[in-house]
């Protein structure tokens, strides 16, 4: 009978782009924690980091989920609704080995955008059997028109991450998780999976939800009747979000041919996807879990 992975040892985690606007905020974090509190680790995007109003949603969400604040870094961009300094974050109850690991993005270029995240959250993590994880939140730059750039932050952190993966041992684990505002066929995701090369260069990540989740796996469903995300496409001047296309947006990425060793994938799913009892959304975007296996 074939092993489906109930009875492996397993890592959970997420990725969710928890919304940084202000819209129900200490509400949606309540229903965020509910979400994420037994996961192992998480990676939050869209952290608010407001020093003069002493509003930080990472630590936030650390006391009402119980999770400890693994790094939260900056991304040097301004929300332009609240004009609110905006970041990525990981969010574990595992020990956290090295935290608040700054991971820069590529430097401006003609097509670059200020609303691009400068910097991106990382940090390591020990898992109890000792193995270590490496973790990046990650926010790739908004719009359709913007691949170019998504695609030079991939090959910039792909650079980076490699590096780093180099110094630990062997069976590490390597985790790319976040809002990558593009879909799966776009060059950059192309690029991430190992199907095409990129300025003389190659690499290969797995998708957990390609591997393991069930259906399209959308993460941000206008068809949906979600006021978050009504509310923030309006904002942004579309004038009937139900006419936008459903898309998956949001990834778990795995470095390497990990298949039948550390990090395979287990299982995959969505989480915030469902309202509560009052029909409130966490997000305008859902969360995306993952279980990989992490044997002895």
């Amino acid at each position: 009978m074939e092993d489906t992975g109930e009875n492996l040892k397993s890592l959970s985690f997420a990725t969710w782009n928890i919304l940084g606007d202000d819209l129900d905020r200490l509400a949606r974090l309540t229903l965020i924690a509910n979400e994420i509190k037994d996961l192992d680790f998480v990676a939050i995007q869209e952290v608010v980091l407001d020093e003069k109003n002493r509003i930080n949603t990472a630590l936030a969400l650390s006391d009402l989920s119980g999770l400890k604040i693994a790094s939260c870094v900056s991304g040097e961009i301004t929300n332009l609704v609240t004009g609110q300094i905006q970041g990525t974050a990981i969010l574990t109850k595992l020990e956290v080995v090295i935290s608040d690991i700054s991971i820069p993005a590529p430097p401006d270029s003609a097509n670059g955008s200020s609303q691009e995240y400068k910097r991106y959250a990382a940090a390591i993590l020990r898992a109890p059997n000792n193995r270590l994880i490496f973790v990046c939140s990650v926010h790739l730059p908004w719009g359709a028109h913007n691949e170019v750039r998504r695609l030079e932050h991939s090959l910039y952190l792909d650079m980076q991450i490699t590096e780093i993966m180099q110094t630990l041992p062997a069976d590490s684990i390597s985790i790319l998780a976040g809002d990558f505002n593009t879909n799966t066929n776009s060059e950059s995701l192309r690029f991430l999976q190992g199907e095409t090369a990129y300025s003389d260069r190659s690499t290969f990540w797995v998708d957990v939800w390609t591997e393991k989740g069930e259906g399209p796996g959308f993460t941000f469903d206008p068809s949906v009747n979600n006021p978050n995300l009504n509310e923030t496409a309006k904002r942004s001047g579309i004038i009937s979000p139900e006419l936008m296309p459903p898309r998956r947006l949001d990834f778990l990425l795995l470095k390497g041919w990990v298949f039948g060793r550390a990090g395979s994938p287990l299982r995959a799913s969505l989480l915030g996807n469902k309202p509560n009892v009052n029909n409130n959304f966490a997000s305008d975007h859902f969360g995306v879990k993952g279980e990989i296996w992490n044997p002895d």
